[in-house]
């Protein structure tokens, strides 16, 4: 790590010579500046420098973002830019994890704050018993109080996993991780030479010995004496008798961890000293230096003394837990509810892992006392943790309560129900409380494979493009919302039905007139066929449910082919098919419901649109509502034929505008019933208009 080279103090000689006078020294009182890192307190000559650090314990990190906060009033940072090569490029090929000051390339404000960040590394680097994260170099400008911290921003360990997470109202905390601040002060050493342009040899008349009763001056000290001490569970007060013109005294505290003194601990121009940030009931090692006429005693004779600090005193600790638990359970989801903490900041929701046998990483984290866990499996039991960030505190995971939570059996269709024709299968099956749509799957063979062939809102569906006498197998599965989140019933779906496309050549039915008050089908006679009967609804086109449906009519007579179904309702939709009794080629009778036709009768033949003209281009157009119509559309022509506008609507009004009115138009209305049927129930030649 390339260190920094603090500046000497300078200070001011002033030499003079006169009539043989000898050298004179005059010292000015010291300035300092009061330098505060991590609550401890260093005072620094104006006009020096010091370092600033900032340290990792313990954790391997890929990514780093943090800001340095000071007064640029009182402090100036030296920068280390691209001129100084060496350092320039070994920060930027990442050969070694420190980070001095800053570069060009980091975005930072050198008024009252440094950004910096590692966010280019492509490994990750250890930081093992405080490896510095940062080291930058302040010189101390004017005299007064100054603090010096660092907010880490944004930090990922070597899996890419936030320790820390930058958000738009300030950082949090994910996960635990050790880290320091410190400063570093040492004042210089006093130069122990004469100046060289100090003469050599006394004046001639000078006398050549010291008057034999001239006193003699005592040395300096080089030690404190009377020291005493205070302390607390976690601070020392220490005091000791004061030394005159001392200007300067620095206090040590042994590291047993290194096996040295190391930096100074803290530094005062006083007689007294506070060291704060100690372990409670803990007895320390401190030496004491100072600076005394321009000299700093060596810290290799300092006095070694002893203080302890204070046992701390035992309160039993407030012990939160969660409370109040409750969960509502889906099929793949749970929502765990509980009682707030009083200023808890995150909590965080762990799975057990049965194959693995451990809680693992997080599932979730929220920093309200709701939480949602997706993706679980229907009809399991899982357990679960919940801890929580408090007063800057994450409480362990094992000592947190264990809970059990059962997610609820996937909600699938069920007696589903099949009408198959030659081309196509009519599917009904019972509806899915809360389920918003369903997919039909379909496959050759029972075994699969599957595929989803559609889509549906409703609890039925007409499977068309089939093969004629071709065995086919249908399931279905259902999409419900539930907490919040989509849930498909994949994992659990309706039972598998069998059906056999019919015959081509067997009886099949079509519409063959629809006015407003009848309908008229038609079907391909069979040759083995004795007797078919006609069938009509007015709620389903399940033919399995014969309470819904009864006989119009039967025939002996198998040269019969349509049939006309008089006074019906007005634009309402009915459903009709065909049954057919016939005989197989070895004699053996069958008897066969087909597949259902769904008609809606027409509105009154005639005129069923009502014109109102409101100026010369527009018109309001106007029909009955109708029985079951879901939604209108109105079609209008020009006398070409071709389309010039569609209105779609759930009214039974339309305004027409922008028509040219010297033109005819023709209207057809068209409609979707409830039942899903499209038709224009209009005549034929539609209804013309014009004004």
């Amino acid at each position: 790590m390339k260190k920094f080279i603090s500046l000497v103090l300078a200070m001011t000689i002033v030499l003079s010579a006169f009539m043989g006078l000898g050298f004179s020294v005059s010292a000015e009182d010291t300035q300092v500046l009061n330098v505060t890192v991590n609550d401890v307190t260093t005072q620094v000559p104006v006009g020096e420098k010091f370092t600033y650090y900032y340290t990792l314990s313990n954790i391997n990190i890929i990514n780093a973002e943090a800001r340095v906060n000071y007064d640029s009033s009182k402090l100036k940072l030296t920068v280390v830019d691209d001129s100084d090569e060496d350092l320039y490029n070994a920060f930027m090929e990442q050969t070694f994890p420190v980070v001095y000051a800053t570069v060009p390339v980091y975005n930072f404000d050198l008024t009252d704050r440094i950004l910096y960040n590692f966010s280019s590394v492509k490994k990750a680097y250890e930081f093992t018993d405080n490896t510095p994260l940062t080291v930058f170099e302040f010189t101390a400008l004017e005299a007064g109080d100054v603090t010096i911290n660092t907010d880490m921003l944004e930090m990922a360990d070597e899996n890419k996993e936030l320790i820390v997470d930058k958000t738009p109202q300030g950082s949090v905390q994910i996960k635990d991780y050790v880290c320091n601040e410190y400063i570093t002060y040492v004042a210089p050493e006093e130069p122990t030479d004469a100046p060289t342009d100090a003469p050599t040899e006394a004046p001639t008349d000078a006398p050549t010995e010291a008057p034999t009763d001239a006193p003699t001056e005592a040395p300096d000290p080089t030690n404190v004496t009377n020291i005493s001490y205070t302390s607390d569970e976690t601070t020392i007060n220490l005091t000791w008798d004061e030394i005159p013109n001392v200007v300067m005294y620095w206090i040590y505290k042994y590291n047993e961890s290194t096996g040295s003194w190391g930096a100074p601990y803290t530094s005062t121009t006083t007689n007294s000293a506070l060291v704060k940030k100690l372990d409670p009931n803990t007895t320390y090692q401190f030496k004491i230096t100072f600076k005394l006429n321009g000299k700093i005693t060596p810290l290799a004779g300092a006095t070694v003394f002893e203080a302890s600090t204070k046992e701390a005193a035992t309160v039993a600790p407030e012990v939160d837990k969660i409370t109040n638990l409750t969960y509502n359970a889906e099929a793949t989801n749970i929502k765990f509810t509980w009682e707030p903490i009083p200023n808890a900041v995150m909590y965080w929701i762990y799975k057990y892992n049965e194959s693995t046998g451990s809680w693992g990483a997080p599932q979730a984290s929220t920093t309200t006392n709701s939480i949602l866990v997706r993706n679980l499996e229907p009809s399991t039991t899982y357990k679960f943790k919940i801890t929580f960030k408090k007063d800057g505190k994450t409480i362990p995971l094992d000592d947190a309560e264990v809970f059990e939570a059962t997610t609820k059996e996937a909600a699938a269709p069920k007696d589903i129900n099949a009408a198959p024709d030659a081309t196509h299968v009519t599917l009904n099956w019972d509806a899915v409380e809360g389920a918003t749509k369903y997919w039909v799957y379909k496959a050759t063979s029972p075994d699969g494979p599957y595929y989803i062939y559609h889509s549906s809102t409703t609890n039925s569906m007409i499977v068309r493009k089939l093969k004629p006498e071709t065995d086919y197998y249908f399931r279905v599965t259902s999409l419900t919302v539930s907490n919040g989140v989509n849930t498909i019933s994949a994992v659990d779906h309706s039972p598998t039905i069998h059906v056999k496309t019919l015959s081509k050549d067997l009886v099949t039915t079509r519409v063959a007139e629809v006015k407003s008050d009848s309908v008229t089908i038609e079907w391909t006679p069979h040759e083995n066929s004795d007797m078919y009967w006609v069938w009509i609804s007015e709620t389903t086109n399940d033919t399995t449910k014969k309470d819904e449906w009864k006989v119009l009519k039967s025939f002996t007579d198998t040269s019969v082919s349509e049939y006309t179904y008089t006074n019906l309702d007005n634009a309402k939709t009915y459903f009709l098919t065909i049954s057919v009794r016939y005989y197989t080629d070895d004699g053996t009778k069958m008897i066969t419901e087909y597949f259902p036709v769904q008609v809606m009768t027409k509105y009154t033949d005639g005129d069923m649109l009502t014109f109102e003209p409101i100026d010369d281009t527009t018109v309001k157009v106007t029909w009955d509502e109708g029985i079951d119509v879901e939604r209108f559309w109105l079609f209008i022509y020009d006398e070409s034929g071709n389309q010039v506008q569609i209105t779609s609507t759930e009214t039974n009004t339309v305004t027409v505008r922008k028509l040219n009115d010297m033109k005819n138009y023709t209207y057809h209305l068209r409609v979707k019933d409830n039942y899903g049927f499209y038709g224009y129930i209009t005549a034929d030649e539609g209804e013309k208009y014009h004004e």
